[in-house]
């Protein structure tokens, strides 16, 4: 995932994070296992109008609980769990 750096403190191992393909009711759960420690450039844009290209965002991966059927590359659309303390 990236995660825009607004955002960026906000994020930390053991949270929760929820992936959800676009246009599907399907989703896999897991918990976020590691952050990289550096800002890079942000390269997943959604194409909103009202989306900033200048921010900097920094990496994360969580490992979902379950292996699921989607295809290789397809855009998923993530939600970290941030109102409650990590494991």
């Amino acid at each position: 995932m990236e995660v825009d750096e607004l955002d960026a403190t906000r994020v930390s191992v053991g949270m929760i994070a929820e992936a959800r393909p676009k246009g599907s009711k399907s989703h896999a759960s897991g918990v976020i296992h590691s952050i990289k420690p550096v800002m890079g450039r942000k390269s997943v844009f959604n194409r909103r109008a009202t989306e900033r290209m200048d921010l900097q965002v920094v990496e994360v991966w969580a490992q979902l609980d379950h292996p699921v059927d989607w295809k290789l590359g397809m855009e998923v659309d993530v939600m970290i769990v941030t109102d409650c303390d990590p494991p």
